[in-house]
């Protein structure tokens, strides 16, 4: 569901606040396996996660 996409970026960036870096990393790389999955290569939201993982 994409607000349960949405819960787990929100979820990754705070991670990335507390300075729990490899945590948010892997979050997100699940957040972008899955909008990969689901919405396809080329919806604008997979390239929001790659954007999250630089």
């Amino acid at each position: 569901h994409p607000s349960t996409l949405t819960s787990m970026i929100t979820l990754a960036l705070t991670y990335r606040d507390q300075g729990r870096r490899k945590e948010a990393e892997e979050l997100e790389a699940k957040v972008m396996e899955i909008r990969r999955a689901k919405l396809g290569a080329n919806h604008p939201g997979k390239l929001n996660s790659i954007a999250n993982l630089s």
